[in-house]
Parts: C-alpha cells; sequence; structure tokens
C-alpha cells in the first residue's frame, strides 16, 4: 500500500481553535479594529499552568497533563474565561471598547470534531442573527476573485441586504438563480468596476502589498475590469509600500510593481502588454522582458561538489549519465526510463547529470512527482507545480498554459528535463504533460 493513500484528509473548520481558517478570520478581524478604533493599549498574553489544581486534581495515577487534553482544554477555557469578565465587566484596566482574543475561548470541544460543511453552517447561523442584514457592522473573511462561486456569495453577502438564507439570497425579481455568479449579474454588482473598487479597499487595510500586487494581477485575469487604467490609479499607493522602504524614487517604486505584476500574470499565461497598464521601462527592468520561468531555471545554483561525482559513479549509473548526455549534446531528443529501488543511487545520479548541463550554461529542469522527492534536488520542484498539471487528471486532459506562455517557452528552451516518478499510479499526469507537449511543440503522432 503507498504511503499517500493512507487516512483522509481533513480541512479544518474556522471553529477550531488556531487552525488556518480561524487564525485568518481573527487577523482580518484584528486589521478591522484597528483601521476603526486605531492601534491597541495593551497587549496580555495567558498560558495554561499545568499545575493548576484543577487539573491535577483530576489526573489518575500516573499520568501527566500532556495525557489528558480533555481536561486541560476545558480548564485554560474557563480561566480565560474569567480573565474576560475582570477585563470587560468589572474593567479592572478601565473600559474596553474592543478586544481580539488569539484562540476561539468558546469553541465547544464537541464542535471541534465534527463533519458538517463548516462554511454553510456558519453561514446559516449568519444568517439567523442577522436577518436586517446590516452588514457594516467583519467583518466577512476575504475570498479571492479566481475563487468562482465563493467570491460572487461574497459580493451578495456585501451589497444585498434583508436576506435570510441561501435560497432568499439566490432570489432576485421571484426568479431562483442557479448560482451565486447569475444572482450578482442579474442584479448588476459584477458589471461595473465599483465593486472590485470596495474589494480593493478592503483588502488594502489588511494585505500585505505583495498579496495586493497578486490579487490585483488576478483580478486582470479573472474580473476583465473595464477601466484597467483608473483601477490602477486608484489603487497603486498601497501595493509597493515595501519597496518604498529602500527605494525613494516614485518611478522606480511603481516600475517594481509593474515588473512584479508582470511576473504573476505571466505565470496565469497572460502578458502585462494586452492591459491598459503603464509601459515597463527597460531601463529598470533586469530581466529585459524574460519570462519568470526563464530566470528562475537558468539562475539555479549548483553545488560544485556535484560537478565531481561524474567520477564516483557505477557502471550501471555510468551508462545512465553517457547515453542521456550524449543526447543532450547533440539535441536530437530522446525519452529515457531508469528503473530502481529506493537507495539504489538515482538521486545521486540526477545531481550528476544537473551539475554537468547546468555548468555548461543550458537549463535543466529538475522535478519530482512527491515534494520531499523534489526537495533534495538542486533546484529541484514538484512536476504539477513546474507543469501546471491540474489536479484530476482525466483521460485527455492537458497542463493549464499556453504556447506563449512561460512555462511553454521554458521547455522549448530546456536541454535537459528530470522527473522522479515516485509511482506510476501517476501515468495520467504523465499523458496530460505529453498532451500539452505535442501542442507547444506541434508534434503530431
Amino acid at each position: 500500500m503507498r504511503a499517500s493513500a493512507v487516512g483522509v484528509r481533513i480541512v479544518l473548520p474556522g471553529t477550531f481553535p488556531g487552525g488556518d481558517r480561524d487564525m485568518k478570520k481573527r487577523h482580518m478581524d484584528a486589521m478591522a479594529i484597528v483601521h476603526t478604533y486605531g492601534k491597541p493599549d495593551i497587549f496580555l498574553t495567558m498560558t495554561c499552568n499545568p499545575k493548576w489544581e484543577e487539573i491535577t486534581n483530576e489526573l489518575l495515577p500516573g499520568q501527566m497533563s500532556q495525557d489528558r487534553p480533555d481536561i486541560v482544554a476545558p480548564v485554560f477555557y474557563g480561566k480565560l474565561e474569567a480573565m474576560k469578565d475582570m477585563l470587560l465587566k468589572k474593567m479592572v484596566l478601565g473600559v474596553v471598547v474592543a478586544y481580539v482574543v488569539a484562540f476561539n475561548a468558546q469553541a465547544d470541544l464537541k464542535n471541534v470534531v465534527s463533519s458538517e460543511n463548516a462554511s454553510k453552517s456558519m453561514l446559516t447561523e449568519y444568517f439567523k442573527a442577522n436577518k436586517k442584514n446590516t452588514l457594516g457592522q467583519g467583518h466577512i473573511v476575504s475570498v479571492n476573485p479566481a475563487e468562482g462561486e465563493r467570491y460572487y456569495l461574497r459580493v451578495l453577502l456585501n451589497h444585498v441586504t434583508g436576506k435570510t438564507g441561501f435560497e432568499d439570497l439566490l432570489t432576485v425579481d421571484g426568479v431562483v438563480c442557479g448560482r451565486f455568479r447569475e444572482a450578482a449579474e442579474r442584479l448588476g454588482l459584477i458589471e461595473a468596476d465599483n465593486t472590485l473598487d470596495d474589494y480593493l479597499t478592503e483588502a488594502e487595510q489588511w494585505a500585505m502589498p505583495c498579496s495586493l500586487r497578486r490579487l490585483f494581477a488576478t483580478i486582470l485575469v479573472h474580473c476583465e475590469p473595464g477601466d484597467v487604467r483608473g483601477l490602477w490609479d486608484r489603487h497603486l499607493e498601497p501595493m509597493p509600500n515595501d519597496y518604498r522602504r529602500t527605494r525613494t524614487s516614485p518611478n522606480e517604486v511603481e516600475q517594481m510593481v509593474l515588473l512584479d505584476i508582470r511576473g504573476m500574470l505571466q505565470s496565469m499565461g497572460k502578458y502585462i502588454i494586452d492591459f491598459a497598464l503603464p509601459t515597463i521601462d527597460d531601463a529598470f527592468d533586469p530581466t529585459k522582458g524574460e519570462a519568470r520561468e526563464i530566470i528562475e531555471e537558468s539562475t539555479v545554483e549548483f553545488y560544485e561538489s556535484d560537478t565531481k561525482l561524474s567520477s564516483s559513479l557505477n557502471l550501471e549509473q555510468r551508462a545512465a549519465y553517457d547515453e542521456i548526455l550524449s543526447a543532450v549534446e547533440r539535441g536530437d531528443g530522446g525519452v529515457f526510463f531508469l528503473d530502481g529501488p529506493g537507495g539504489t543511487g538515482k538521486t545521486f545520479l540526477y545531481r550528476a547529470m544537473l551539475a554537468k548541463v547546468r555548468g555548461e550554461g543550458k537549463i535543466a529542469i529538475a522535478t519530482a512527482t512527491l515534494g520531499v522527492a523534489a526537495s533534495i534536488m538542486p533546484g529541484g520542484r514538484t512536476a504539477h507545480s513546474r507543469f501546471k498539471i491540474p489536479p484530476s487528471c482525466d483521460d485527455g486532459a492537458s497542463c493549464s498554459f499556453t504556447k506563449q506562455s512561460g512555462t511553454a517557452k521554458l521547455l522549448r528552451m530546456a536541454s535537459l528535463i528530470l522527473w522522479d516518478e515516485a509511482s506510476m499510479t501517476k501515468r495520467q499526469a504523465v499523458e496530460a504533460l505529453d498532451n500539452s507537449m505535442r501542442d507547444i511543440m506541434g508534434i503530431r503522432d
């Protein structure tokens, strides 16, 4: 049995204290509070004491506190609630106008282990508690426009009042729409750029500059704004805040943002010249317009010691090394399959070939099906990431890059492509890449 097939992946709901969704929600809540009330006056921390008598009195003989999380967690939450009571009700430190708790002190343990659809149940409770739907009073979780229906659901929640449930939210002029996007379109919420303006304005209150730049690139690709230049002029100010620390020229700062967005657009198969944005000045462009993927692979550093590995190859490794690199030298191509169980020296051979090819100034791409295998090769990446292989590789599937994309250009320029395949159960992924390669190279059966 393959290790990857053991167990079931569980996505922790936002009600799980300390989980990714919980922490992201609390971060955005904190940013919204700071935006409204200013910076906090007091920062308090509270930790659990394993020697609290409420814990030690319940331990069985031979047990330690770490053996009984079912005791420690409720006791800690009880203590936390007591401290909150002193601060909020007894006001021992004065009147509290707003506060943020790092972990969810109100979570019931029975809600932590649950198989229900967390997002739907949370929104259902939201509808029950907010029948008048005064949304201006949090904060709704941010959603990327590329997430499709989740984004359009958020648009509706932010602009449509008086709704009490999902079906009610989908109903426009007495007609129940089949999708949230359809409802938003009927209401005219996604035809105008003001929705995108609102979304960017809100994101500027909490998102980091690099995230804002990626969000802007995503909007260009997936939302097709009508006034791209106007959107740029209105939201440029917060996007280069990190660049302003080291650069004083406004023109240079703007150019850095444009270069960053260009790379992001290239990764999505688009070109910045297709959008009405300011022109990139070649004086600020060290890449001279080269694709991001080409730069990444052509600048991979290899260890000098790897260039000496070829002298330590055994007979079988040497035979493969000579035959593969001879094909690279001739430039006539070829597909080679190395078969061997773990520990027989495949990675050793890979490192020797990568160092040889890269040492000659050529591009060598190192990929693997598994992230662990990719990490032990210089410049290694997962095959799904580098080749844009779709998560579900059905018959006839192809990788999600175009003939004009940076990935396609990289594959045409590469002298050597290594793919460490952990299991032939990924054959469909290989076929998906083959379909795309034949398309970009113009190969026909």
